[in-house]
């Protein structure tokens, strides 16, 4: 009697269209009267989400003095730990330097350029060597590091 009642569950994720009859009758117990058969059509549209962003792990590059290491894609997908992940499968469009740190002692190039906090570096300039570092001239072990997010060919998303 209450309309409101008529629940359709979906059965997949994918769209589809399905119908179902009815016929309604009416309250009267001394001579109830049925209607005319309907023909109900359900279209069910897929279930979409939107681009989820990727994560992305953390990556620790050790260089020899003076040894110039120019880091790839690779350095921010695979070799990362937790390995770069997309959920909807998309590529790694880009990195951002997001902070360079005050202690470094060697120095980090774009383009034979330093790098800047902000820079953001394609993944077809990472594939053409434009990212890389120079460790210092000198005799000790020194660590140097920086910050960046990455974004995926899909979100457009940064994501640390």
């Amino acid at each position: 009697s209450d309309p409101s009642l008529l629940v359709y569950t979906r059965n997949v994720d994918t769209a589809y269209g399905t119908s179902f009859t009815y016929s309604a009758y009416d309250t009267d117990s001394q001579l109830p009267l049925v209607s005319n058969i309907v023909t109900m059509t359900v279209t069910v549209e897929a279930i979409t989400v939107s681009n989820q962003p990727e994560t992305v792990g953390d990556r620790a590059q050790y260089a020899a003095n003076r040894a110039t290491t120019v880091f790839t894609v690779a350095d921010f997908t695979t070799e990362a730990i937790a390995p770069y992940f997309d959920p909807e499968s998309n590529d790694l469009d880009a990195i951002r330097i997001d902070e360079i740190s005050d202690a470094n002692t060697g120095v980090y190039y774009y383009f034979d350029s330093e790098v800047v906090a902000g820079q953001v570096i394609t993944a077809d300039e990472l594939s053409n060597g434009a990212f890389y570092h120079i460790a210092p001239d000198a005799n000790s072990v020194s660590t140097d590091s920086f910050n960046a997010s990455v974004r995926d060919t899909g979100s457009m998303i940064w994501v640390q």
